[in-house]
């Protein structure tokens, strides 16, 4: 039996360059000190681009193409196929956007960029992750991994500016000097990771995932503390041997997937109950504004009011958008501004993001793609639960920050990652004993046996 592909130096260079293009992709971010600076000149930025983002997303799309040999095998799937068709119309549907387009350099350049990131995603999961034992768990400890370098910059660079205490002061945030994301992403994905990984380690599950899970609230990441609660809760139902466990945690999930359902259509219900309990949850709003107090909760965060400017433009066109990507062009900060008093660059709504871009045509291809893969993963059981769970986080995420039509962002990367791994998994064969991938080969005496990779 040949050693595992784990043992490989392919798969130790792999990794050592996979950590090395994220502590690249890290490093813009991380010193980012002037937010609300940085938003100010983000129509230049738009303008002219970053050819530091378009050399990382060239390096990912390598990284995937050299594995594209291997990754071709996962079509093999009919399952695969459909993915893949369904993909294939939401992109067609991006690219005919062009015609109509109101920035046509911006449309091109982003449908570039997303070809780049669904070429290094397919590869990677399909064609590198795919060679291992199992693909899942490997990502979900590198999802690990890469939240743990985020947690290490975190402190250092709290403990270098002489602010680590300040962590713990409810009505202070970083929202002001860093991008909060950049470390919450990975943090919430490692979280659901975890849940998985150590499914059958209960003490290394409640280490790892409660110490991520409190960096998470440190960082006071508010409603994505319900995205992650959520999306875990259901994996863990999925998982757990346990039926009280399963049907508390099932429970639990839909009950804040409903409170975020609520959100994403104003908060109606939500805010009506914080108003009314003001007076008795007076020691917890501290931490529930970020020391803004009531009118931050209600306008939640200000994007009630940048949502309702939105959705004229929605209704302007409905059907068609604005053309992929081209909606937030450098003209329309100022507009936006002029109407809300504060500088967005993004909906903070990844599904309006969306209807501002391709219209509900394109939202419709889009979350067709998404709820299929979302199926064919949940179907795969034990592994494919925890890529099922990613991706739905990936949609309670949207509900209040934009990824969609953002694509170069980390839930991006890990969602396309895992779900190529999936298409592997639905074409592979694999050893019920040692669980490493059989192919078909022909002997010499011309029959086709099962052997190992």
């Amino acid at each position: 039996m040949p050693p595992p592909f784990e043992r490989s130096p392919h798969y130790r260079i792999m990794c050592a360059l996979l950590a090395a293009w994220w502590l690249a992709y890290l490093y813009p971010l991380v010193t980012i000190d002037d937010v609300v600076g940085s938003l100010m000149t983000a129509g230049d930025s738009t303008a002219q681009g970053s050819p530091y983002n378009q050399a990382l997303l060239i390096c990912w799309a390598g990284f995937g193409i050299v594995h594209f040999p291997r990754a071709a095998r996962a079509l093999q799937s009919s399952k695969s196929r459909t993915l893949l068709t369904l993909l294939s119309l939401y992109l067609f549907w991006a690219v005919l956007s062009i015609a109509w387009s109101e920035d046509l350099q911006l449309t091109v350049r982003r449908l570039v960029a997303l070809t780049c990131l669904l070429a290094g995603g397919f590869g990677l999961g399909a064609g590198f992750y795919g060679r291992t034992r199992n693909s899942i768990a490997t990502i979900a400890k590198h999802a690990i991994y890469a939240a743990g370098i985020c947690v290490v910059l975190l402190f250092a660079l709290r403990l270098s500016q002489g602010n680590l205490l300040d962590l713990l002061n409810p009505q202070w945030t970083l929202k002001y000097t860093t991008t909060i994301e950049t470390y919450a992403f990975p943090l919430v994905f490692a979280i659901v990771g975890a849940t998985f990984l150590f499914h059958d380690r209960p003490v290394y599950r409640a280490m790892v995932g409660g110490a991520l899970f409190l960096v998470l609230i440190l960082l006071k990441g508010r409603t994505m503390v319900v995205d992650v609660a959520s999306a875990a809760g259901l994996v863990y139902s999925r998982i757990t041997r346990f039926r009280i466990l399963r049907v508390a945690a099932l429970a639990v999930s839909c009950a804040l997937a409903g409170l975020l359902a609520d959100l994403m259509t104003g908060g109606e219900y939500i805010i009506h109950i914080i108003v009314n309990m003001s007076d008795s949850i007076a020691a917890w709003m501290p931490y529930l504004s970020i020391g803004d107090g009531l009118r931050n909760i209600t306008s939640l965060s200000g994007r009630l009011p940048l949502w309702q400017a939105l959705l004229r433009y929605a209704g302007q066109r409905p059907y068609v958008g604005y053309g992929f990507g081209a909606f937030w062009g450098p003209s329309r900060f100022g507009e936006i501004f002029a109407a809300t008093k504060w500088h967005a660059v993004v909906a903070h709504n990844g599904f309006l993001d969306e209807i501002l871009a391709t219209g509900l045509v394109g939202l419709t291809l889009l979350l067709t793609f998404w709820i299929y893969g979302m199926y064919i993963s949940f179907k795969l059981r034990s592994g494919g639960y925890v890529v099922f769970g990613w991706m739905l986080l990936f949609l309670f995420l949207n509900v209040m920050s934009s990824i969609i039509q953002s694509f170069f962002a980390y839930p991006t990367l890990i969602v396309l990652v895992a779900l190529g791994a999936v298409m592997d998994e639905c074409s592979a064969v694999r050893c019920a004993r040692c669980g490493a991938r059989l192919e078909s080969r022909e002997t010499p005496a011309g029959e086709l046996v099962l052997c190992h990779a």
